[in-house]
């Protein structure tokens, strides 16, 4: 007997995401800070590959400050950005959006190098 653990509405979300993948430059992936192991979509390293990615680590005023920079610290050795966030106060949004324009600084150079237009 085959038990089907995998949702339709997350098989559907996949397909959507991999159908919508070649119009971004960057993918944000939030993950709750008290808990971003288990928060994190282990199936989004097969779907997006070599994507640009920011983790973030958001509702951080709520979580345990330490295990959270050694949490960090592991997702960055994979090679992910990750930013601390709280949304509710908009705490840390500028640092999203610095390590955003960071991260695909230079894909914008060639755009303008081009005499493309920013993209949104």
């Amino acid at each position: 007997m085959v038990i089907q653990w995998f949702p339709g509405h997350m098989k559907k979300a996949t397909r959507e995401v991999r159908e919508n993948l070649k119009k971004v430059d960057m993918v944000f992936e939030v993950v709750d800070s008290r808990c971003p192991k288990s928060s994190h979509n282990k199936y989004l390293e097969e779907v997006l590959q070599n994507k640009k990615r920011i983790i973030i680590f958001n509702k951080i005023d709520l979580a345990n400050k330490k295990e959270s920079e050694k949490i960090k610290k592991e997702f960055e050795k994979k090679g992910y950005t990750v930013v601390f966030c709280d949304s509710k106060n908009a705490n840390n949004l500028n640092g999203l959006i610095k390590e955003s324009k960071n991260l695909i600084k230079e894909k914008t150079e060639k755009l303008k190098e081009k005499g493309l237009k920013k993209k949104k």
